[in-house]
């Protein structure tokens, strides 16, 4: 079976756990929902570790916690890259705007409509499908490459405390390659993608695991 195969005969799979994840209101800005924030890291490290990453841990952060995950390459010296993204979600209000309740996910014209769906919770899932994938194409019981997930809760919110947690887990954060696809249509069709976490850049790079001197989001961004 070849990687495009296993997509469309595990979709069904894939889409019913991604519904399952969106039903978790993981809102970091609001103090009443961190609980959820938790849950959904608790849920996500669980997911990872049924999909076959050996590691999937979910790590204290002095604030919401965010998940690591791992999959080494069956070489040792295989470069490493590292897979950026976040399970925390934006407030859902106004709700009268909602067509369906925010944390409901729908089906709808062959489209999965909830709060996360897009940003970022798909794109996160997304990554343990494709290696997935990618292995029972190739018949490997490894990736080529050694993968690393880092997944924060608080991106939503301001990161406050992501920088402190890349100074302490440095060293396991270690990469060749940082990605943090966060793709959607682009005008005139194709996908526009970007890599990070800010600002907007080549959707690979080389990244040392340093945080940022300053806060680089972006002013005014939409609500997704």
């Amino acid at each position: 079976m070849d990687v495009r195969g296993y997509v469309e005969s595990n979709a069904r799979e894939f889409i019913d756990d991604l519904k399952q994840w969106l039903t978790i209101p993981s809102i970091s800005a609001d103090p009443a929902r961190h609980g959820d924030v938790r849950h959904s890291a608790a849920w996500l490290a669980g997911h990872l570790r049924r999909a076959g990453f050996p590691l999937a841990e979910v790590w204290d952060t002095g604030g919401l916690p965010a998940v690591f995950a791992e999959w080494p390459a069956a070489d040792p010296a295989a470069p490493v890259v590292l897979v950026y993204g976040h399970h925390d979600v934006q407030p859902a209000e106004p709700f009268e705007e909602w067509h369906s309740p925010p944390f409901e996910p729908v089906e709808r014209d062959g489209r999965l409509l909830g709060r996360g769906a897009s940003d970022d919770k798909g794109q996160v899932l997304i990554h343990s499908l494709g290696v997935r994938a990618a292995l029972a194409a190739s018949g490997a019981a490894a990736p080529p490459v050694t993968i690393k997930l880092i997944v924060e809760g608080e991106e939503e919110s301001g990161s406050e405390h992501f920088a402190a947690l890349l100074r302490r887990e440095r060293e396991r954060l270690a990469c060749d390659v940082h990605v943090h696809r966060h793709a959607r249509a682009a005008p005139g069709g194709g996908h526009a993608d970007r890599a990070g976490p800010r600002p907007a850049l080549r959707i690979v790079r080389r990244w040392r695991a340093e945080p940022p001197a300053r806060d680089v989001r972006p002013a005014g961004r939409p609500a997704r």
